[in-house]
């Protein structure tokens, strides 16, 4: 008599194998541009908050500290700083310089140069007109846009 075997089959065949990569490899081709993309929109949309909350974070710092503050704008960097002694002669850095492109990947298109929104101490910006800020995200070419008003107060929808 031949003795039982209690054990069973262990190992997987080659075509079960070969079934799994393949499987495996149709799901990636499939989900990694929609993965792509949501990575870009990400990414986009962190760098329009940061934007944002460095504006915010202009208007808090001159309303607290009763002082001056300005939100600065150059090239992809932007930065905080509070005017201390109202002559801008000394300045106190509230946030310091970040580069949305080297961050976020997102180059700030418009507007070009140096651009400057000052707060006074009860947070309100008297610019003369209201800033569109065009955002490019830079390996997808998505866009998008934020609007300063006239009193400092951002605006995602649409500018007045």
């Amino acid at each position: 008599m031949r003795p039982r075997r209690t054990h069973l089959k262990s190992a997987f065949s080659l075509v079960e194998i070969l079934t799994v990569i393949v499987i495996i490899g149709v799901l990636s081709a499939v989900s990694l541009p929609r993965l792509s993309k949501l990575r870009n929109q990400g990414q986009l949309a962190g760098a329009t908050t940061r934007f944002t909350r460095a504006l915010m974070a202009a208007r808090q710092s001159a309303i607290q500290r009763g002082k001056h503050a300005y939100f600065r704008h150059s090239s992809n960097n932007i930065w905080v700083i509070v005017d201390t002694t109202g002559t801008n002669a000394d300045s106190v850095i509230i946030t310091p310089v970040l580069n949305l492109s080297t961050e976020y990947g997102v180059t700030v298109v418009a507007p070009s140069g140096l651009t400057s929104i000052e707060y006074d101490p009860r947070g309100v910006s008297a610019q003369a007109s209201k800033q569109v800020f065009a955002f490019e995200h830079t390996a997808s070419g998505m866009v998008d846009s934020l609007c300063v008003s006239k009193l400092g107060n951002t605006i995602r929808d649409r500018c007045p």
